[in-house]
């Protein structure tokens, strides 16, 4: 592997494209009640669908770990998934009674969603038998697209891995739209795990204080979602009317002095969003960090939220390599720009990196979802499938 510096060139701008946003347009409706799956026609059609897009054995694994799970005491996060036309699609279990209130705050907000556990000080410490590797990207397809297939090879690995995701990733559209990225998450780690079971969340505090939403497979603690919420930034950086066009590229660069999680849960300056990732660091000692690169020069151009959640990581390594004197390597994986490059990933790891995207993408209309629609829609996650480009600071 290494890392494709490319010359100065005219600056060509690439929106993510939402492939197939006229044919499964989002809908923000209201949150319905848990219920246990029932195999009615719409359910029966989804389940052909998702047979379809995946093939059987990773739709199998999709369908079962979003089934409710009998005869379990624990409650789970209530989260529902919606498809265009507004029918509930998937939902997880809960036996919580009424989930809380969200805080007020800036911008649309998430309804907050129901901790499977009490707030505890701090992530759980695990005695992992492998090494730790903590990714830290953007949005939550980032890691699927641009890291993996490292990610896959780490988990067959056993190793400990921990995702943190920055931004919400809402693209402006709301609550509905992030629980839906958030859903795709599980899935696609689901897959990677070779896994069906339900997955806890919980609401936990870092030892600086900040409280993060960790979402964990149940009864596997060595592997981590651990969810920021920051406003997705737009792809220049601008940000969207609903969160008040924040963005981490304007909080980084002083143009605002903090910036507000879209559940209103959380609110950081510049500062404090590295002391929070430095504290990361500091509970789970990775010897790997895994984020996305910067290039002031690219063939194509990257989002905003990659090249400033590469800059913020960065710092925070830095950081921390200082305070507990010790070695970090981090790994640079770049984004947008590889579409223009060649094709440099064997058969096999096409093979894994695409059946976890593909089943992300289920839950999120914004993306094609599979190798044949990609193709045909002329999408550019097709491109990012059959590519991987790191470099090693």
């Amino acid at each position: 592997m290494f890392k494709k510096r490319s010359k100065t060139t005219k600056r060509i701008t690439v929106y993510r494209p939402h492939v197939l946003e006229a044919e499964r347009p989002i809908q923000v409706v209201a949150p319905m009640p848990s219920m246990p799956r029932m195999h009615t026609v719409p359910t029966v059609i989804g389940d052909l669908l998702l047979l379809a897009i995946l093939g059987l054995t990773t739709a199998l694994v999709v369908m079962v770990g979003m089934m409710p799970q009998s005869g379990h005491s624990r409650a789970y996060a209530s989260i529902n998934i919606y498809g265009g036309s507004g029918d509930s699609l998937r939902s997880l279990t809960t036996n919580a009674k009424e989930p809380p209130k969200a805080k007020a705050g800036k911008g649309q907000k998430l309804p907050t969603i129901t901790a499977a556990r009490p707030i505890v000080q701090g992530p759980p410490v695990v005695a992992c038998a492998g090494k730790t590797v903590m990714n830290i990207v953007a949005h939550e397809d980032d890691d699927l697209l641009f890291i993996n297939p490292d990610i896959s090879h780490d988990l067959a690995r056993h190793d400990c891995v921990r995702t943190v995701y920055i931004t919400a990733g809402d693209d402006g559209r709301g609550a509905n739209y992030l629980q839906r990225r958030e859903a795709g998450s599980r899935a696609a780690y689901n897959v990677m795990l070779h896994a069906a079971g339900p997955w806890d969340y919980q609401q936990i505090s870092l030892s600086s204080g900040t409280p993060i939403t960790a979402a964990n497979p149940q009864n596997n603690p060595n592997v981590s979602l651990l969810f920021l919420r920051l406003p997705d930034g737009n792809l220049g950086g601008d940000g969207f009317p609903a969160t008040d066009y924040q963005s981490i590229t304007k909080l980084r660069s002083g143009a605002i002095s903090d910036i507000t999680s879209v559940d209103g849960s959380q609110t950081y300056n510049s500062s404090q969003l590295v002391d929070t990732l430095v504290a990361l660091m500091e509970q789970y000692h990775p010897v790997r960090i895994n984020t996305q690169a910067q290039d002031d020069n690219p063939i194509v151009a990257d989002h905003s939220d990659h090249i400033t959640t590469s800059a913020y990581t960065a710092q925070a390594a830095a950081v921390y390599t200082a305070q507990a004197h010790t070695q970090v390597t981090v790994h640079y994986f770049m984004g947008y720009p590889i579409r223009a490059m060649l094709a440099n990933l064997p058969k096999a790891d096409i093979a894994q990196k695409s059946a976890a995207f593909f089943a992300y993408a289920v839950n999120d209309p914004g993306v094609c979802t599979s190798m044949q629609l990609c193709s045909s829609t002329r999408s550019s996650y097709g491109l990012y499938l059959e590519r991987q480009y790191v470099g090693i600071d």
